[in-house]
């Protein structure tokens, strides 16, 4: 039954478990506890940006619509420009905060650990307009209950697009954002976490 789940619906091939989406937690959240870890030097927290979006362009490409070709210029693309934001966005954020002479070090310690919320949360996005740029302007397939071929659909494939987009900004919420809120509370409220 797990495996029925991994058969890709327009290709018929078999997502890798990494990729699929039965396996995209397992894989992946041991990397997102890493990139949320405090005081993380800024070399390895990019290291982590770059694994993170490599697995994220390795899932959109393998649960992409296949009904029109991604290109290879398309895939590259959008692996480039979604490793470049998402470096970027942390290395600027970085900066700025531990630059900053009115923020305390505990309070620098405690935004680090949010760095990686926009910095996931702007690259997801980028990467599927950047991958499925060509969906955008082409269309995709779309088909009736029966499973005729209805034609292609611009609108169709401009809603999946943003809609995908922004699930990625919802999907990162959890993961980047709620568990270091929690801790940013805890150490607040409580000496729990108190050096």
């Amino acid at each position: 039954m797990q495996l029925f789940g991994r058969i890709h619906p327009d290709t018929g091939q078999v997502v890798p478990l990494p990729f699929s989406m039965t396996g995209f937690s397992p894989f992946n959240i041991p990397l997102c506890a890493l990139m949320i870890m405090p005081g993380t030097a800024p070399v390895v927290a990019s290291m982590y940006q770059v694994m993170n979006q490599t697995m994220n362009a390795g899932f959109n490409y393998c649960n992409r619509n296949a009904s029109k070709e991604t290109t290879t210029s398309q895939m590259v693309g959008g692996y480039v420009g979604a490793v470049t934001a998402a470096v970027t966005v942390a290395t600027i954020i970085r900066t700025s905060i531990n630059n900053s002479p009115r923020i305390s070090a505990p309070l620098k310690r405690s935004l680090g650990a949010f760095i990686p919320f926009p910095a996931v949360a702007s690259a997801s996005m980028l990467n599927i307009v950047l991958m499925r740029n060509g969906e955008f302007f082409n269309g995709v397939e779309v088909y009736n209950e029966d499973g005729t071929s209805a034609g292609v659909s611009h609108l169709a494939a401009r809603n999946a697009i943003l809609t995908t987009a922004l699930t990625r900004i919802v999907m990162a919420t959890p993961i980047f954002f709620l568990p270091p809120a929690g801790v940013a509370i805890l150490e607040r409220t409580t000496s729990l976490f108190k050096r």
